[in-house]
């Protein structure tokens, strides 16, 4: 189970064509959201995120723009 994601492995998801699922992810950092927020895969699911600061929510917000 991963809880966190490093925020170079962040970076380097983010380059990943298809659906992402990084569901057991508990919490993830503003910096790590950034690089996410450079997704342009189908999917990128986070089902069980339970900590997201307001600034983490705004970037990961501009995956679907």
């Amino acid at each position: 189970m991963l809880g966190n994601l490093s925020d170079a492995a962040a970076e380097s998801l983010s380059g990943i064509k298809g659906s992402l699922g990084l569901d057991s992810l508990r919490s993830l950092s503003d910096s790590a959201a950034k690089s996410l927020s450079k997704y342009t895969g189908p999917q990128l699911s986070l089902r069980e995120l339970t900590s997201l600061s307001d600034l983490a929510a705004e970037r990961l917000s501009r995956i679907a723009d």
